[in-house]
């Protein structure tokens, strides 16, 4: 009779502990698992800050390109009065009645 007590004993005291274990698991799991939730969450987050920083890149770079093509219409503008002030000077001075006057 002692032996079949102390195997009962021993039985419910493994399924005391198994029971414990378990509950263990359960807490590491659930815990686990709110983890991975905010990790998802600050993941999503961070890939929500990317999409906003792609879309700025891609704005800047729109920017910078306009702002390139203003500035080199600029530079062509003014090489090409440049060019015109330098030979209408060129003109007037060469063919002008200056001229005449200095080489009759």
């Amino acid at each position: 009779g002692k032996v079949v007590e102390r195997a009962k004993v021993l039985a419910a005291a493994e399924d005391v502990g198994s029971v414990a274990a378990a509950r263990d698991l359960v807490g590491e799991g659930v815990a686990l698992y709110h983890t991975a939730r905010e990790m998802s969450q600050v993941l999503r987050a961070h890939e929500d800050m990317v999409e906003c920083l792609c879309a700025c890149r891609n704005e800047l770079k729109a920017a910078l390109c306009e702002a390139m093509a203003v500035e080199g219409a600029a530079q062509n503008h003014q090489r090409l009065t440049g060019e015109t002030a330098s030979a209408d000077a060129g003109a007037t001075g060469s063919a002008g009645p200056e001229a005449m006057d200095v080489h009759p």
